[in-house]
């Protein structure tokens, strides 16, 4: 009788916390209903109880990034990941969260401003590609007159997340200003740069 009431508020639970909490991942230790349970979502939610009553505590995450999945080594250490490669940990139970060092993901597309700028003959130009959940996309770099006629095209392909740098040569081009543009999706970012011979 008590495994049949456990199901049952299981799947109560689950359906409140998907439509209510943005809440997407629920775990249950193996242990079963006795032992702590977990559940994450959008907006970096995470809650916790200890007893699978009604109580469940909201957790500090730290982020307001998607978390999907949840891994207990035991009753102190959770790893809890996310979009974007975002892993959590805690060492307490959940009191606290440490985020892993991301400081070399992309999230975002960036278009940067070409070096040297003016340039005499050749310059490069740098940009970013970010991660994204579809994985690589096409990137275009195309290189444009002021008149708007396209000069050069410098990336046309799939890349995957990363920062990436080319090469521009304008030896058989005429002093003046010139852009480049960048088009990935739904991104397109237009710079000015200047050949001075």
């Amino acid at each position: 009788m008590r495994s049949k009431y456990n199901k049952t508020f299981l799947i109560v639970f689950h359906i409140f916390l998907f439509l209510f909490l943005n809440i997407h991942f629920l775990f249950f230790s193996n242990k079963g209903f006795s032992q702590p349970c977990w559940a994450s979502g959008n907006g970096g939610n995470i809650f916790h109880t200890t007893n699978t009553e009604i109580y469940w505590q909201k957790q500090n995450s730290g982020t307001n990034i998607a978390l999907w999945n949840i891994s207990i080594v035991d009753v102190n250490n959770l790893w809890i990941g996310g979009i974007s490669g975002i892993v959590l940990k805690t060492t307490t139970g959940g009191v606290t969260f440490i985020k892993n060092n991301n400081e070399n993901l992309i999230y975002n597309y960036k278009l940067y401003q070409n070096y040297p700028n003016p340039f005499n003959p050749v310059t490069k130009i740098k940009y970013q590609v970010p991660l994204s959940i579809g994985g690589s996309g096409v990137v275009i770099l195309k290189v444009f007159d002021i008149l708007g006629k396209e000069i050069a095209v410098l990336v046309n392909q799939k890349q995957n997340a990363g920062t990436y740098e080319v090469t521009f040569d304008g030896s058989n081009l005429s002093s003046g200003i010139y852009f480049y543009k960048l088009v990935a999706g739904n991104f397109t970012a237009v710079k000015r740069m200047v050949l001075f011979k």
